[in-house]
């Protein structure tokens, strides 16, 4: 536990959390008017983001529908590996993820959220 206190105060890790939570932000901002995203929720890197059959109203789908589950399993063909918790699409990338890494996780979840509700 010593160990891993010291690699994150000397790799700085700390320091890159600003960054890499405006990088997440500025990244999801595209979805924010999309017609099957209710809200994003995002706190620091951990983040949620709601999926609804209509935002205006919004109309929720069906939990028969497993559309959350649907929407994780199209991400396997950006080579990303999403999860659902019902509807909210849940991402919570590690704080030591390289920012190419996260660039690459976030693109994968945009592009697979605009191709399924295509």
């Amino acid at each position: 536990a010593n160990a891993s206190i010291d690699l994150i105060f000397e790799s700085n890790l700390l320091d890159s959390l600003d960054e890499k939570i405006e990088i997440i932000t500025a990244a999801l901002a595209p979805l924010g008017e999309h017609p099957n995203i209710g809200d994003i929720r995002q706190c620091g890197m951990m983040l949620g983001i709601e999926l609804v059959a209509d935002r205006t109203g919004p109309e929720f789908f069906n939990p028969d529908d497993r559309v959350g589950v649907a929407v994780c399993r199209a991400a396997l063909k950006h080579d990303i590996i999403i999860r659902p918790l019902g509807d909210v699409i849940t991402l919570m990338p590690a704080p030591a993820m390289d920012i190419a890494t996260l660039r690459r996780l976030l693109d994968g979840v945009v592009k697979t959220i605009n191709e399924y509700f295509k």
